[in-house]
C-alpha cells in the first residue's frame, strides 16, 4: 500500500471514530475513542510528513548523464595499408568498366549493327542505279 492511499485509510478511519466520540455516552468511551484519535492522527502527521520529504527532495533530484562516443585505436598507416586501398579502388573501377563495356555491347551494339547494315544497303542501291 503507497503512503497516499494509506494516508486516505486514516483519515476515514479518524473522521469515522470523531463522529462516534460525538455519540459517545460515557467518559470512559470518549477517552478511549481520544486516544485512538490521537495515535491514527499521529500517523496521519508522519505520513504527511514522508511525503513532504519525498516531495521537497524529489523536485530537486539531478539525473547527470554522461554520453561518449567510442573511441578507435589509432593505427599508424603502414606502408601497404594504402597500396592495398589503392589496389581495391582499381578493382571497382575495372568492375565498372565491364558493366558499362557489357552495356554498350548488349544494348547499343545491336543497333549499331542494324544502322550499319541499312547504310550498306542504302549506299549499295545507290551504286547500283
Amino acid at each position: 500500500m503507497d503512503l497516499s492511499s494509506k494516508l486516505k485509510v486514516l483519515e476515514e478511519q479518524r473522521n469515522l471514530l470523531l463522529s462516534w466520540l460525538k455519540d459517545a455516552k460515557t467518559i470512559d468511551e470518549m477517552l478511549k475513542l481520544r486516544s485512538e484519535i490521537q495515535s491514527i492522527e499521529t500517523d496521519i502527521e508522519t505520513i504527511k510528513g514522508r511525503l513532504n520529504y519525498i516531495a521537497f527532495h524529489t523536485d530537486f533530484s539531478e539525473i547527470t548523464i554522461n554520453l561518449s562516443e567510442k573511441e578507435e585505436s589509432f593505427k599508424p598507416a603502414g606502408f601497404f595499408e594504402p597500396l592495398i586501398e589503392a589496389l581495391k579502388k582499381l578493382y571497382e573501377a575495372l568492375i565498372f568498366s565491364f558493366f558499362g563495356l557489357l552495356i554498350i555491347v548488349v544494348f547499343i551494339l545491336p543497333w549499331g549493327l542494324a544502322g550499319f547494315g541499312i547504310y550498306k544497303f542504302i549506299s549499295r542501291r545507290k551504286s547500283h542505279k
